[in-house]
């Protein structure tokens, strides 16, 4: 054996050693890019949880709104019409008192 193939087996097996390294470097890069994908579908799962919560409990207090103001529509009619009864009423019987005053 010559030092020239001494050589080219040092460098063979440099370059081999080079490989191997280089391929757990980019095992390890893919790794912790699979370990981050994991993460991301995490914090998505928990987005969309949350935007169904959002849109659950806006869905119960526009229920709650809606619940309310027709309560208060109910409310105000219910006072509006026996006064508007006895508006018309107190006319009319100003009205008479204003006939029987000029009589």
């Amino acid at each position: 054996m010559t030092v020239d193939e001494i050589v080219k087996l040092m460098l063979a097996g440099a370059i081999a050693f080079a490989i191997v390294l280089i391929s757990i470097g980019i095992f390890k890069i893919l790794n912790n890019l699979a370990s981050s994908i994991k993460d991301i579908r995490g914090v998505i799962k928990n987005l969309v949880k949350l935007s169904d919560m959002s849109v659950e409990d806006y869905s119960n207090i526009r229920k709650h709104f809606t619940d309310i103001i027709v309560v208060f529509k109910e409310f105000y009619q219910n006072i509006t019409e026996p006064v508007k009864l006895i508006k018309m009423i107190i006319k009319y019987v100003n009205k008479f008192r204003k006939q029987d005053s000029i009589e």
